[in-house]
């Protein structure tokens, strides 16, 4: 059976794969959708339900944030200052847990504390910064990767990464379908340049000038997990100028994708891709992801990794 491309809206395009192998073949970047685009142009998202949006863990529930202490409202309810102070909060208390164990942290401890404690700031509406800022965000990315809720979004270079936690998930999850998505970087390149021409007053676009999404590449060094997976985040930075609206800012970030390439390229060319699969292939797409060396033991380095790598191998299943 032919996988079935549909669009669903202008720049966005969902393809429908019915097994494993064409799964495998379309999101290759050798394949027939990425086969022609230059190396390094697209990112992808792996996600074990297909039902779900591109919404960051912070911006979907508060369970694994520290909750302001001077909020009692309901998490539906707060306000973009409670929201921006819960995500302060957690990373504040990941960078002192972090140090107390001995770890080490990027960038020094003042400085840190400084940027991350900065919306506390009385008048920090009027600063004209956003947060977080380019200093913190190693350390958020850090915070992201090992389970806290930011407002960063994981994302990789390697569709094959992107399967395979896509496929593992759907597999713990029970889940009917489960998905991968894949963005095009062009329009978000463009987006940067007019931005930056914008702050030194060469451009007037007002969409530049406009609340955008972020694409950061943390330092690989401290982080041997993020380097494996060849990852890389999205992100939604607050302006201190919003910080008093009075509902939280909890973006779709697929809505924000979609409007910067609209505006940037046009309706004709693909930016966002979903690509879908029934969660009985699952099994068999690691199974071929196996024989690539896309395991838990390649993507987790170290013993714990290794150890998820034999169990998983129980998982996997060869083509009938």
């Amino acid at each position: 059976m032919p996988a079935t491309p549909t669009t669903s809206s202008i720049n966005e395009e969902i393809v429908l794969c019915a097994t494993a192998h064409e799964l495998v073949e379309r999101v290759s970047l050798r394949g027939p959708h990425f086969g022609r685009d230059w190396p390094r142009t697209w990112i992808f998202r792996g996600h074990g339900n297909s039902e779900w949006d591109l919404r960051p863990a912070a911006f979907r529930s508060d369970e694994k944030l520290v909750r302001y202490p001077l909020t009692s409202l309901p998490y539906a309810q707060w306000s973009n200052r409670e929201q921006l102070l819960s995500e302060a909060q957690t990373i504040n208390a990941f960078t002192h847990e972090s140090n107390l164990s001995g770890l080490p942290i990027p960038n020094h401890l003042p400085v840190l504390e400084h940027e991350i404690l900065a919306p506390f700031g009385h008048d920090y509406n009027l600063s004209g910064a956003e947060w977080p800022s380019p200093v913190l965000m190693p350390l958020v990315g850090l915070a992201q990767h090992y389970g806290l809720a930011t407002r960063c979004m994981d994302w990789t270079r390697s569709p094959e990464v992107a399967m395979y936690f896509a496929a593992s998930d759907a597999i713990e999850k029970t889940t009917q379908a489960f998905a991968v998505w894949g963005y095009a970087l062009a329009a978000h390149q463009i987006h940067e340049i007019e931005r930056d021409l914008s702050k030194r007053g060469l451009s007037s676009s007002s969409f530049a000038q406009s609340e955008y999404i972020k694409v950061v590449t943390p330092p690989f060094a401290s982080n041997p997990n993020l380097r494996a997976q060849e990852g890389l985040f999205i992100t939604f930075p607050v302006k201190s100028h919003s910080i008093d609206n009075p509902l939280a800012e909890r973006v779709d970030f697929r809505d924000k994708l979609l409007e910067i390439a609209t505006h940037f390229r046009g309706s004709s060319k693909i930016a966002l891709r979903k690509f879908v699969a029934p969660t009985s292939e699952a099994p068999e797409v690691l199974w071929h992801l196996a024989k690539q060396e896309v395991t838990a033991s390649r993507l987790f380095p170290g013993f714990a990794g290794a150890a998820l790598g034999v169990l998983q191998q129980r998982r996997w299943r060869s083509p009938a």
